[in-house]
């Protein structure tokens, strides 16, 4: 879960969640409670709550799968591609119509 929620920041910010001059530097930081990259300003406060669940240091309070799936921002973005779906659907289906018509 810890690596999908650097992914996830990496994925939001176009950047790596951590950022050093070595491979030694960079593996501090992520042994460090919280040694990811600040999270951007413009991050829905769901987005960043996700992220930082995520990359939770101690395990016994990271994210679970479960907890990600019923967390309210994947939740938001699911429903919100299952509009989408649905939406492409309806229009396939009525172009469909139309060609049978003609």
């Amino acid at each position: 879960m810890w690596a999908l929620g650097a992914v996830a920041y990496e994925m939001l910010h176009n950047r790596t969640a951590f950022h050093g001059n070595t491979e030694q530097d960079i593996e501090m930081r992520i042994s460090m409670s919280g040694g990811y990259n600040d999270l951007r300003r413009s991050l829905s406060a769901a987005a960043k709550g996700l992220l930082q669940g995520l990359m939770c240091q101690e395990v016994a309070k990271r994210m679970t799968a479960a907890d990600v799936l019923a967390h309210p921002w994947v939740r938001a973005a699911a429903q919100a591609q299952q509009v989408h779906v649905l939406e492409m659907a309806e229009v396939a289906e009525d172009e469909d119509d139309e060609e049978a018509a003609t």
